[in-house]
């Protein structure tokens, strides 16, 4: 899903959602999540659907402010795998585009810090 229409008219700049789910054997892999705006890296979450025991999340930060990748267990409970998918969605209307990770996917710098 994108803005093309609004970024043509030059009301926004272009920004785009997107979604992969990766299913092998009949079992769900994984549920990727990623949400891109103008030249900026862009801001992804990846729930994985294998066992892990550490039960946390692993927050890449080599392109913050610009950009974040979260990956997650499926282990995690459902009130911490909400945070990692609530992107800003209002960020692809928005006049003035959201232009860092924490305004795509608010919070994502605290997750892997966050209690699980």
């Amino acid at each position: 899903m994108s803005n093309t229409v609004l970024s043509r008219l030059r009301i926004v700049r272009l920004a785009w959602v997107g979604m992969a789910i990766r299913m092998r054997g009949g079992k769900l892999r994984y549920v990727w999540v990623d949400f891109g705006n103008g030249p900026t890296y862009g801001t992804s979450a990846v729930e994985r659907f294998v066992p892990d025991p550490a039960r946390r999340f692993h927050v890449v930060h080599n392109h913050k402010p610009w950009g974040a990748h979260v990956e997650f267990s499926s282990d995690l409970p459902e009130s911490q795998r909400v945070k990692a998918f609530g992107f800003n969605v209002n960020c692809l209307v928005k006049p003035w585009n959201c232009d860092k990770a924490e305004d795509v996917l608010p919070g994502v710098w605290q997750l892997d810090a966050a209690p699980q």
